[in-house]
């Protein structure tokens, strides 16, 4: 999906070569000028530096893999109003096109902190969005961070969302990280809740899990052993989206034995 940091695509490029990685001193957090003033009723859009590290900074590609997912998560979602969880969200690049949603509420969770402080200012006026920094240790985009990857619980209650948006996250994580990220995606959703996934899906030669950081593939086979290992149904598989595989999951329904059902049925 082009909305992987463009510095992925080369990552042995010098980082004078990544606008976002060049910056010296307070990263430049602020609006691009073509937002104009202070927006009072629409959400200005961030700058090319804050689009380039968590996508792209072409505007228009961002802005075209910001409604493509929340298309597609508007679409698969199986309530009107849905409580929204976006693990990984940057700059809001989806958030903005779920804040059309009347009566959505939406929570934006990442670990690099100048995309996070941008948007509790940018959607300040929308008191149903909120974003919260996820202090985790990464040495690209949060080197002082104090917690692992591996085991950190994302910062969000238990069985509360109805939409889980994980857009270029699990192409980023290596297998132990990305089997805990599978589990807390399970715990966040609701009864109802449906969660919106994407992978690169071509492992090297004879291995099902390969990559970096950097870039991270797996099989569709894998990635649905894994998914259902940790309670989570494929509903569907939408396809490549911007290069990416998508994925719709559910949680699972428990499993009842007869005697359960007949009981029910016949008390």
């Amino acid at each position: 999906m082009t909305s992987d940091p463009q510095y992925l695509h080369n990552p042995d490029a010098d980082a004078s070569e990544v606008m976002w990685r060049s910056v010296e001193g307070e990263f430049p957090n602020g609006s691009d000028p073509l937002s104009g003033g202070a927006p009072r009723y629409w959400v200005p859009i961030p700058s090319a530096e804050l689009r380039e590290a968590s996508s792209v900074a072409d505007m228009g590609i961002w802005y075209a893999i910001g409604e493509a997912w929340s298309q597609i998560a508007i679409r698969v979602s199986k309530v009107d109003k849905p409580r929204i969880l976006d693990i990984g969200c940057g700059s809001g690049k989806m958030a903005r096109f779920f804040a059309m949603i009347p009566g959505a509420t939406y929570l934006g969770i990442d670990i690099f902190k100048p995309a996070i402080e941008w948007s509790q200012a940018a959607f300040k006026p929308l008191p149903n969005f909120a974003f919260t920094h996820f202090d985790i240790h990464s040495p690209l985009y949060n080197g002082s961070g104090k917690l692992d990857v591996t085991t950190a619980r994302v910062p969000a209650p238990t069985a509360s969302f109805d939409l889980i948006i994980c857009g270029s996250l699990f192409t980023h994580l290596l297998e132990p990280a990305f089997k805990h990220y599978l589990g807390e995606v399970a715990r966040c959703l609701s009864n109802q809740g449906r969660a919106v996934v994407s992978t690169h899906n071509e492992p090297q030669k004879g291995k099902r899990f390969s990559g970096k950081e950097t870039r991270i593939d797996i099989s569709d086979a894998y990635m649905l052993k894994l998914a259902q290992s940790h309670g989570l149904r494929l509903v569907e598989k939408v396809g490549t989206v911007f290069s990416q595989e998508v994925f719709v999951f559910e949680r699972m329904k428990p499993h009842r034995p007869r005697w359960w059902r007949v009981l029910r049925k016949h008390p």
